[in-house]
């Protein structure tokens, strides 16, 4: 009843809910459209570097460079793969055949990390103006949750009525 109650004094209510689930839903309608993220990740890109399995550690595996592109895979810590196809200057590739083969596989993982990076960041300029619009939500979600809990009959019935096992 505490958490209620703290929400109600700081002007959780139906309304503020309906405000809520507004500005979520039409948060989650930028990230899906057009796979676009609403910042310019694109599909490739979230399928190649944004999954669950890509964190950790990688290791660039076959780096080449073919018409003025890097190609091959990175294989991550923990098993999973990405498919490489990163444009490179033809003054870094010039610079790149000078060095030694692992230096070169090196230099190139860099360069990928780099590109990488730049490519995230947009995307997290996105999340990062728009997270109060989830924030909100959630809380929202919880406040409605509160009410359930303590007024059954109007909202169904209560999670909280029920005996704890």
């Amino acid at each position: 009843h505490k958490t209620r109650s703290f929400l109600r004094s700081h002007g959780f209510g139906k309304t503020l809910l309906a405000s809520a689930r507004s500005s979520q839903k039409s948060f989650f309608d930028q990230v899906v459209r057009g796979w676009s993220f609403g910042s310019g990740v694109s599909e490739e890109f979230f399928q190649n570097f944004m999954q669950p399995g890509h964190t950790g550690k990688k290791e660039g595996q076959d780096l080449n460079i073919v018409s003025g592109r890097i190609r091959g895979r990175l294989a991550w810590e923990g098993g999973s793969y990405s498919e490489v196809n990163v444009p490179i200057s033809r003054s870094e590739e010039a610079a790149l055949k000078q060095l030694s083969d692992s230096q070169r596989q090196a230099k190139l993982l860099e360069h990928i990390e780099s590109w990488m990076e730049e490519q995230f960041s947009s995307h997290k300029r996105f999340a990062e103006a728009n997270r109060m619009k989830m924030w909100a939500a959630e809380e929202m979600e919880f406040w409605e949750l509160c009410e359930l809990a303590v007024n059954p009959g109007r909202h169904g019935s209560g999670l909280w009525d029920r005996p704890m096992h």
